[in-house]
């Protein structure tokens, strides 16, 4: 079994700052760091670091960066034949991180990632195909990898599409508004919202349960909502409960932003 990660490869310039500035403002950085970032290839490093086989689906440019992501790719043990060159500069990302390790983030390049396409030959019945972020345009895609029998995870952008899911996952501010969950559980049975500090909740057909947060020193929170899926996923190929699953996917988030990483930290 494989789990690929669908998404954004990216290249994050990080800056540590006591205050991001307001506008007119000036500020120094406390230090910066450049390092590989973008969502799917954070989770697919995250959990192929982790001891899973794990592909990834995404684009880089035809650039010396893009070049670097593919070295960093295949260091890190990841397949690499869905990721694709594409003839545009390689998504670059400005990461703010003030003294609290809240991040703020700002792209630099215009990002083509709707017009990623999945390989869908090179993709298994039995294997796990995760989309952290969803944007209209990938339903065919997606039914072809779920005609195949695919177990699928996907953003939770994805509730308003005509299509079903074994998992919903993702920030509670990308919920639907006016969210009823029980119009939504018949195609996805567990949609889970996270809310930072305020730990995260999951809807199923039994109704809504919340999870605290776990209190820790937060040093730089680019990599939390990451590894929360880290954990949702790691769980789910596992066959652990509900539960189980949320108490690892909050307490990988929480040993993350203990970091100064954009990659979730290693499960061990």
């Amino acid at each position: 079994m494989r789990i690929w990660i669908v998404g954004p490869i990216a290249w994050d310039t990080v800056l540590y700052l006591n205050n991001i500035p307001e506008t007119g403002g000036f500020t120094h950085a406390k230090k910066h760091e450049e390092r590989p970032g973008g969502q799917a290839l954070n989770i697919a490093t995250a959990l192929a670091n982790s001891g899973f086989n794990v592909g990834l689906c995404g684009y880089v440019g035809n650039d010396a960066v893009g070049s670097d992501l593919l070295q960093v790719i295949a260091n890190g043990k990841i397949d690499t034949s869905s990721v694709k060159v594409f003839e545009h500069p390689t998504p670059h990302v400005i990461v703010m991180v003030d003294q609290t390790g809240e991040r703020t983030m700002i792209g630099m390049e215009k990002s083509y990632f709707g017009e990623i396409e999945v390989d869908v030959n090179l993709i298994n019945s039995e294997d796990l195909v995760v989309w952290p972020i969803w944007r209209t345009g990938m339903n065919m895609d997606y039914s072809r990898i779920k005609e195949k029998g695919c177990k699928t995870i996907v953003g939770l952008g994805a509730l308003n599409e005509d299509i079903a899911a074994d998992i919903a996952i993702g920030s509670a501010w990308e919920l639907p508004n006016e969210f009823e969950a029980g119009n939504f559980i018949k195609n996805f049975p567990r949609i889970i919202a996270t809310n930072n500090e305020k730990g995260s909740i999951e809807f199923t057909e039994n109704g809504e349960q919340n999870y605290p947060a776990i209190s820790v020193r937060v040093v730089d929170t680019t990599g939390a909502g990451d590894a929360f899926i880290c954990g949702i996923v790691k769980a789910f190929v596992e066959g652990k409960s509900n539960k189980e699953a949320i108490d690892i996917a909050a307490t990988w988030s929480a040993r993350t932003v203990e970091s100064h990483s954009s990659v979730p930290i290693t499960w061990n």
